[in-house]
């Protein structure tokens, strides 16, 4: 279900402060003819985790060249990993550079990878469910 894939990508996704794990939610539409289920996130570094970014986006959309992005939003990372004395004046700036030198980050695949492994329970479940529609709707 659904929910399986959003309990199995928090399971597998990135942590540092959780709030990734936290954001991922799943939910399904009920309606008639359709159902639909999906699962993901709406947390803007999500996208970025998931299919990386640059050279390592395997994304939709993937990158043409290297990602380097902005040091402000790396400050607080890079001072919960070794502050100061690891990174040196800038921190978010130094790990910025590592990135954009790499050409961007790689992709973690923690959502994919859920659907991946739950694929072959939702695939037996939709064949259930499209034998008891036939039992009991005929034809």
């Amino acid at each position: 279900s659904v929910a399986e894939i959003a309990q199995e990508a928090r399971a597998n996704a990135p942590n540092d402060q959780g709030a990734l794990k936290r954001g991922l939610r799943h939910e399904v539409i009920e309606g008639w003819p359709l159902m639909i289920g999906q699962a993901g996130s709406d947390d803007r570094y999500a996208s970025f985790m998931e299919y990386g970014t640059g050279v390592f986006n395997d994304g939709p959309f993937p990158g043409k060249g290297s990602h380097h992005p902005a040091g402000h939003h790396l400050e607080e990372w890079a001072m919960r990993h070794g502050g100061h004395e690891k990174w040196g004046a800038n921190p978010g700036r130094a790990v910025a550079k590592i990135i954009g030198d790499r050409g961007g980050l790689k992709s973690r695949k923690f959502l994919r990878n859920a659907v991946d492994m739950l694929r072959p329970k939702i695939a037996h479940n939709l064949a259930h469910a499209g034998v008891e529609i036939k039992q009991n709707w005929g034809r």
